[in-house]
């Protein structure tokens, strides 16, 4: 077979301790090594990140601006590849021919514009990744609440793949695949000097490329270790991903100008705030998958619906009072 060339770009800030196991994963896959581009965008790392970089054939590139989206963006900028693809430093291919498979449905149908991966459990992970791994995107409970399921856009299911079909308010939140990157080209454009992978989705719906591939190949993330990290980062990602862009964000998880949409926030809020409901579905969880950490799912549901209630008062209102 002619395969494609294919580019994967890692960002990094202090990954001393997960950006090996990255790295083996993709650099041991039974593709063409000429075919693999690496490019690690690093965020100024100081922990001896760089010094593990060095033993690898890939390129890299500092970025100061220490943002990971923006960090995507100058990776997908400085690739060359026909396939692109962001990979963090805790992922892991699960297997030597995920890229195979991933690549495989972009040869197999020129109008699939993207592979999705899903998540898998490897079995090293902390217990609350296991919890997230549940879900196949890795889903906290109130973002599966608020985003339709991958299985929702199936049209077809084809050797190796399942054939999806997206739609501009129809659109599974996983941002994790490999793209052809002449699309993304055309779709960046809109997200001002940030990679936003959900964002990217929508656009290039939007632009005719409605055909993606669910490929359940299995991706290891190690996610979070414990609730504080947890916590801290959805935080982040509020005040660094959610508010204060210099661009509308295309994936809306809900329109607070919809009165049906504020109906849902609002009966979410309550349902969670009783607990019952939440822990009855914990125990289901752990029933049917036969593991204790679907138990978590009173406690994160809470806890997460809490914080990102605070994160959007607290730097929305820091954000008013910056224009006042």
């Amino acid at each position: 077979m002619s395969y494609p060339k294919v580019s994967i770009t890692i960002t990094t800030y202090n990954e001393v301790n997960n950006i090996r196991g990255c790295l083996d994963s993709i650099f041991t896959q039974k593709y063409p090594k000429e075919k693999i581009e690496v490019i690690v965008v690093d965020n100024e790392s100081t922990d001896g990140t760089i010094d593990i970089l060095k033993k690898y054939p890939l390129k890299v590139i500092k970025n100061k601006i220490r943002d990971t989206q923006v960090s995507k963006r100058i990776g997908l900028e400085s690739s060359g590849g026909d396939f692109w693809m962001w990979f963090d430093a805790d992922m892991r291919m699960s297997n030597n021919n995920w890229l195979k498979r991933m690549a495989y449905p972009l040869m197999d149908d020129k109008e699939i514009v993207a592979s999705i991966s899903d998540y898998k459990i490897k079995g090293d992970e902390s217990s609350l990744t296991k919890f997230f791994t549940l879900d196949e995107f890795q889903r906290d409970p109130i973002y599966q609440y608020f985003s339709p399921s991958v299985f929702s856009t199936v049209v077809e299911k084809r050797r190796g793949y399942k054939l999806c079909e997206y739609l501009p308010d129809k659109v599974p939140s996983q941002g994790l695949g490999l793209f052809r990157r002449s699309a993304l080209k055309e779709s960046v454009r809109y997200t001002g000097n940030k990679f936003m992978d959900l964002d990217n989705i929508v656009h290039l719906v939007r632009l005719g490329y409605k055909y993606f591939a669910y490929v359940e190949v299995g991706t290891y993330h190690y996610f979070v270790p414990n609730l504080k990290t947890l916590l801290k980062k959805r935080l982040r990602n509020i005040s660094k991903n959610y508010l204060g862009q210099d661009f509308e964000r295309a994936y809306k998880w809900f329109d607070l100008r919809n009165p049906s949409d504020i109906l849902k926030i609002l009966l979410w809020i309550i349902y969670v705030h009783l607990v019952v409901p939440e822990t009855l579905r914990g125990i289901y969880k752990s029933i049917k998958f036969r593991t204790y950490v679907g138990l978590y799912q009173p406690l994160v549901s809470l806890l997460e619906t809490d914080v990102i209630i605070f994160g959007f008062l607290h730097y929305g209102l820091k954000g008013l009072l910056k224009k006042v």
